[in-house]
This record gives C-alpha cells, structure tokens and sequence, in this order.
C-alpha cells in the first residue's frame, strides 16, 4: 500500500490538473498536497496518526517528510510538543533518504523539497530558532549534504560565509521546548557554520556513490578554493575532507571511483590544497609506474581521445559542408524556377530548401539534370505548334518556335498533364 501512495504522489500532474490548478509543467502531486495539508490540520493530524502506526515501513519516512514537511515547520506545535524532536527526525530522516534517491539515480525529482528546506528552515531564523537543538543539528545537517548537488557551484563559497550553525544542545535546558529568541547566540554563522558545512560535505561525499553526484559536490568544492573562510575552518576538518578527496583519486578499493571522479577529485585537491600539488602528482606518476597496467589504461584514454578529436573536427565539418550545399542547390533551383517563369510564364514547382539538402549532392544534381532534359525534350517536340495563341505571345514559324520551347519546358516541370491536353485542342481546332 504504501510502495503505491508513494507512486503516485511523486508522479507529475497531467496537463488538466496544471490548467485547472495553474501549476507549472513538472509539479508533481506532492507539491500540490504539501499545500493542502499545510492548511487543514485536521487533515495533518489524521495522516500523522496514519503515520504514527506504521513508522517501522520504510516508506512511511519518505512519505511523511513529502506531505507534512511544510505543516511540521511552520506549526511549532505540530503532532504535540512533546513529541517534536522524533516528528522532525523522521522527516528529516525520510528526507535524506529521498535526497540519496536522487543523487543516485541522477535526478533532481524532490528538488522544490530541498528549496523548501533550504529557504524556509536555514534561512529563516524563526523558523530555525523555533526547532529544538537536536533538530537543529539533525535539520541542518541533511541540508549542508545536499547543498552542492541541488543548489548552483558558486552557492557552496556564498555558504561558507553565512551558513548558520546548529546550537549545542543544553543539559539543563528542556529539549523539546522552543529555541532562544531571535538574535541569540543560536544563530551563529561564520567560522563555526563553515565548520559545520565542510564536515557536513565531507561526509556526503564518503557516502554517495553516484557519478554525477560525486562530480557536482566536486566542482562546487573547487569554487571555494582560496576562500579565507576555508583557512578558518580547523585543521582536523579540513584533513578530513583531504582524506575523502584522496580515497576518490585512487583507482581501485574502497571506492572503485571512475576515471571521470579521479581526475575532478584530483583537480579539487589542486584548488582546495595547492601547497601539496607538484608532491602529489609525482605520488601519482610513482604510483603508476609501479602498476602497468595503470600506464597501459592511461595511454589507451589518450590514444582513444587523441584519435576522437579529428573524427568530431570531421564529421562537424562535413555536416557544415553537407548544409551549404544544401543551401547552394536550394538557392540555384529557386533562381532556375524565378528564369523559366520569367521566359514562360509557367512556374516550377516549389521545392524546399530541407527537401534539397536532404538529398546527398549527387542525387540532387542528377534531379536537376533529369529536370532540365526533360525540358529540353518537350520543348524540341512542341516547335510544330500553330502560329496563334494566347494574348502577347509572337507569331510566325519563329514565334511558334519559341512557344513551343516555352510551353514544352513549363510542361515537363509540372508533369505534361495541363499543357498536352491544350495543344491537342488547338490541333483539332486547326484541322476543323
């Protein structure tokens, strides 16, 4: 049952259910329902109660982080004071499951619940100072994770500076009771939010596995290079996320990390650590001298993407070159039709510039070739034509001449069908 509801509420809304309630293309039906239960608490405290009895179903966390996240953080009362921190736990929880999904399956499908999280909780000191302390950790903790995957690279250097930090929690204080008034020291940011974000990232990227994932931590990582917040951050921090980046460049176990992840972990160590850079590629270059079989795979990379390069410069050329000469037979047919409808007064028929260039170069000049003997065949066949005809036209055998040329041309190009019936009806006239 529950593997169904969380089916369908992740899925999109058809076009009819965006026009009818003006939702952007892509809103999925959780979106829509967050609203409604942000609204109704009647309806908020039945689904909790729902959820309440089954939270040991692995989907349940998923699912209640998807349509009570909007209603848990804005009522500071929601489900009950005294069970606050274990609601957002679970929601916090399940959230974090739902982000892991995306960043394995590189997609981006519960984004809106990451800017929700992001904007309405982090950076709202109400909402943020109204959580208790453990929440606050727990709440901040799976936002920093996920800040490099769903938010732009620059966004991870802006945090560094204003990321607040989770208070500690107090023995004496109660824990499930509201935070300190806004402008306490719970709202720090600076040193200790950078602190709290770069070990938040640091784990991230020990437990995600995904590619893109992997390579979007680390490119955001690489803006924050010569941050002077990032010389703040304590040394026992910032060996951490040395030693994640190192255990990414390795080839082999633990990580098996693929060719892409080394070489970007390497370039983040580059920028994040330049002291040691000229140390670890020559621990590198030892490392595969002592492996050939590092040496031989290193080579093949170069060799295949040496040998790619002019085979892209090729085909990009040729399709450039494909185009133009589309683009020439379609220019010299179109002014071949403007001459004979000029000469004749009959007009070829239209063919278009995708037509010709989809032909290759060959075919199309033998179907202008095949064009122009044609018309020169029914133009030799109607030099007997009679001497009168329409207003305007020449008389005499050279005016009969060049009407029949004339009309012999316009009627090959458009098939014979209107001009032969014509000239047969003026025969027959003459004959009478």
């Amino acid at each position: 049952m529950f593997l169904e509801l969380f089916t369908d509420i992740t899925g999109e809304l058809d076009p009819n259910a965006q026009a009818e309630l003006r939702a952007a293309a892509g809103t999925s039906f959780y979106e829509v329902l967050a609203g409604h239960f942000e609204r109704s608490d009647e309806a908020s405290e039945e689904l909790l109660a729902l959820c309440r009895a089954s939270w040991a179903h692995s989907f349940v966390g998923p699912i209640y982080a998807l349509l009570l996240h909007r209603w848990v953080f804005s009522r500071p009362d929601a489900g009950g004071g005294s069970q606050r921190v274990k609601h957002v736990h679970v929601l916090t929880s399940g959230a974090r499951d739902l982000f892991v999904g995306d960043a394995h399956g590189a997609c981006e499908k519960f984004r809106p619940l990451f800017h929700f999280l992001f904007y309405r909780v982090a950076f709202d000191a109400a909402v943020l100072l109204a959580l208790p302390a453990e929440s606050q950790h727990h709440t901040l903790g799976v936002i920093a994770a996920f800040v490099p995957y769903y938010m732009p690279a620059s966004t991870l250097r802006t945090c560094l500076t204003n990321f607040p930090a989770p208070r500690a929690p107090s023995p004496a204080a109660t824990p499930v009771g509201p935070g300190p008034a806004p402008g306490d020291a719970g709202a720090a940011r600076g040193p200790a939010g950078a602190t709290f974000l770069v070990t938040q990232v640091a784990q991230a990227l020990r437990e995600l596995n995904g590619e893109e994932a992997l390579l979007k931590h680390l490119r955001a990582l690489q803006g924050v290079g010569g941050s002077p917040v990032l010389d703040a951050v304590p040394t026992m921090v910032r060996v951490r996320l040395q030693i994640e980046l190192y255990s990414l460049t390795t080839p082999g176990a633990p990580r098996w990390a693929p060719q892409t992840v080394r070489s970007e972990a390497l370039r983040t160590l580059d920028c994040l650590f330049p002291m040691g850079r000229g140390a670890r590629r020559l621990v590198c270059f030892a490392f595969r001298v002592l492996h050939p079989g590092e040496v031989t795979q290193a080579w093949g990379r170069w060799a295949a993407r040496a040998a790619a390069a002019p085979l892209v410069a090729t085909r990009t050329t040729a399709t450039w070159a494909a185009s133009l000469a589309g683009w020439w037979l379609s220019g010299a047919y179109r002014a071949a039709a403007w001459g004979v409808h000029q000469a004749s007064g009959a007009q070829l028929p239209d063919v278009s510039a995708a037509d010709l260039g989809r032909l290759p170069l060959a075919t199309a000049l033998l179907h202008l070739l095949s064009r122009e003997r044609d018309s020169g065949g029914d133009g030799g066949r109607g030099g007997a034509g009679p001497p009168g005809g329409d207003g305007g036209e020449a008389r005499g055998p050279a005016g009969s001449r060049r009407l029949g040329s004339r009309t012999g041309s316009a009627a090959s190009l458009q098939g014979g069908v209107r001009a032969l019936p014509r000239r047969q009806s003026r025969e027959d006239s003459r004959d009478e």
